[in-house]
């Protein structure tokens, strides 16, 4: 933050207490974004096992509370909802919810599923569309909202946006989905991400990492699509390099050939 880049964090809001919230206004962070999948504590549990709608909620209030008392902007808050078949239908009740939060940002985004119970859960079928919703407000920008379907356009936000992604070990990452290791379903085949990084902060400085010519090549084949399109492959469901994200069958390692963001299916701040 002091070399002037923007700084942004998303967060669940559980713990985002009045200790943090000062911590964060005071370093500067520009933006907040809070996952908030639901207009009310049935809905937002049954996405959130856990979790609770009113401690989220009340927690962002005192943010934006403390933020007022001490006459800051920032953070500025976003609210991030995750569409999927069990919440998809409350999504015009969520407009009067974020403005009342004060949001400046609302993101819609689809889900993708880490669990397998979770794969029929997608809504990217081409069936949804957001009729209803109530665009006009003169607080909130919606600031992202998916495609429904799979379309052949690919454009990764995070080369094209100069973004990256630093974990809480200090890993840089560059982009959500090499972040770190997990099981995901891409329209319900089994996929295993392993985390990728191209360096880490407490050992090298960011303009080090970011002048990598390891990661300058995966930066310029992100932003020229110069990897398979695996989601919409004909082989995939056979394909053994299709299972994981550490090699295509075009010789990239890692692979982005499932990336769900590059089809603006998931989106992010």
């Amino acid at each position: 933050k002091k070399m002037g880049y923007r700084t942004e964090m998303i967060t669940n809001g559980s713990l985002l207490t009045e200790g943090v919230a000062a911590q964060l206004i005071d370093i500067g962070l520009d933006w907040i974004y809070v996952s908030l999948d639901g207009p009310d504590e049935d809905c937002f549990s049954r996405i959130r096992p856990g979790a609770s709608f009113e401690d989220v909620t009340r927690n962002i209030r005192m943010l934006q509370a403390l933020k007022e008392h001490i006459n800051k902007n920032a953070p500025q808050l976003g609210i991030e909802f995750v569409a999927t078949k069990t919440n998809f239908s409350k999504l015009p009740l969520m407009r009067s919810i974020v403005d009342d939060l004060g949001a400046s940002r609302f993101i819609i985004s689809n889900v993708l599923p880490y669990h397998e119970s979770m794969k029929d859960e997608i809504i990217y079928n081409g069936d949804a569309n957001l009729e209803g919703f109530g665009w006009e407000s003169p607080l909130l920008s919606i600031k992202a909202a998916p495609n429904f379907q799979l379309r052949t356009q690919r454009t990764c936000k995070f080369v094209l946006d100069k973004a990256l992604v630093i974990t809480y070990q200090g890993d840089v990452s560059p982009c959500y989905g090499f972040m770190h290791t997990y099981t995901c379903y891409i329209f319900g085949r089994a996929k295993a991400m392993l985390a990728h990084n191209f360096g880490n902060i407490l050992h090298s400085s960011l303009q080090e990492i970011w002048r990598d010519p390891q990661y300058a090549v995966f930066r310029w084949t992100a932003r020229n699509a110069q990897y398979p399109s695996c989601t919409d492959c004909r082989q995939a469901d056979g394909c053994i390099l299709a299972e994981t994200n550490e090699a295509d069958c075009w010789g990239n390692q890692p692979s982005c050939g499932d990336c769900l963001w590059a089809r603006n299916i998931v989106v992010c701040p």
